[in-house]
């Protein structure tokens, strides 16, 4: 049966700035991970690798799954940097799963065209360009291991969406069940602009 790739449903608040401002302060934009207090706030931002921001404005991020970890693509600002404190701006919606193992039905390859893609911490991040109009699309990353190499291929269905626009999709992929039995993994995707393209991450 399949395994429906997650997202998180955040409701996006786009950061307010005055009126008369015609500049973003000093923002850091990037995907990392959000927990969760009692109350279903964002309390707590954890960039990978470098200790967490508790939100200071955590109530404007709520009706969350209280004490949860989120990934998501976030834009922030450090306003106590002794104390670790944040000012969060916006928290975006992103597709994060671990891989599915085990799969038994055709693999579709969409294209969709890669931005960026690198490892950070335990996942494999990317921001990809895809084509479509209306329709969900369908994303799924897919373990294809075979005797010597752990490998993933995308899955890409855009259900016979129209390609009447770009748009880019984050995705935020948990590795760390594979961290200790393998060295590296080889990842592939069908692109739109070069074809099939397979880069190589260490664990």
């Amino acid at each position: 049966m399949k395994k429906a790739i997650g997202f998180i449903a955040f409701i996006c608040i786009l950061w307010g700035c005055k009126e008369e401002e015609s500049i973003y302060p000093p923002a850091l934009t990037e995907i990392l991970s959000v927990s969760t207090d009692a109350e279903g706030c964002a309390s707590l931002l954890w960039p990978d690798g470098s200790g967490s921001y508790s939100v200071e404005n955590k109530t404007d991020f709520s009706h969350l799954t209280p004490d949860s970890l989120y990934r998501a693509i976030a834009i922030y600002e450090i306003c106590d940097a002794e104390n670790r404190v944040a000012h969060v701006y916006s928290l975006g919606s992103i597709f994060s799963s671990p891989p599915v193992q085990g799969w038994n039905e055709a693999i579709k390859t969409d294209p969709a065209d890669v931005q960026s893609i690198w490892m950070s911490g335990n996942y494999l991040n990317m921001v990809l360009l895809v084509k479509g109009q209306n329709q969900e699309h369908e994303y799924h990353c897919i373990e294809t291991t075979d005797d010597s190499r752990l490998r993933f291929q995308f899955y890409h269905d855009r259900k016979g969406d129209i390609e009447a626009y770009t748009k880019k999709v984050y995705f935020s992929i948990p590795m760390k069940g594979y961290k200790y039995r393998h060295s590296s993994f080889l990842f592939s995707i069908n692109t739109r602009k070069e074809g099939v393209k397979t880069y190589e991450f260490n664990l």
